[in-house]
């Protein structure tokens, strides 16, 4: 638990500590008497399509609950006595074995039974 809550507090940190760094740079500039530097669209772009991919990679390679298998059923959370059973997999259950249906008399020598 302690991990995932740093992991969304680091992600929801980065961009505010990525703009911070680059508010750093253009006041050093400013202060030193030289023009701010221009905004690096192009190297935005790109860090925010790898950083949407790095994402995307991270939560399908680390996703604690992984999809269930073809033969689970997903269990809804539910209250029972006051208390929230989680939700959970559970084993499909067997279908029972089909019990062979009675066949047709045979027709009789002019079409009908019997």
């Amino acid at each position: 638990m302690l991990r995932v809550l740093l992991l969304e507090v680091s992600l929801f940190a980065l961009p505010f500590i990525a703009f911070f760094l680059w508010r750093l740079t253009r006041q050093i500039a400013v202060s030193n008497g030289g023009e701010p530097p221009p905004t690096p669209w192009a190297a935005l772009v790109i860090a925010g399509g790898l950083a949407a991919i790095a994402g995307l990679l991270a939560m399908a390679l680390f996703t604690v609950n992984r999809p269930a298998a073809q033969d689970q059923i997903y269990v809804p959370p539910r209250v029972e006595d006051g208390r929230v059973i989680p939700g959970h997999f559970v084993p499909r259950p067997q279908p029972e074995a089909e019990q062979p249906e009675p066949e047709d008399p045979e027709p009789g020598p002019e079409g009908s039974p019997g």
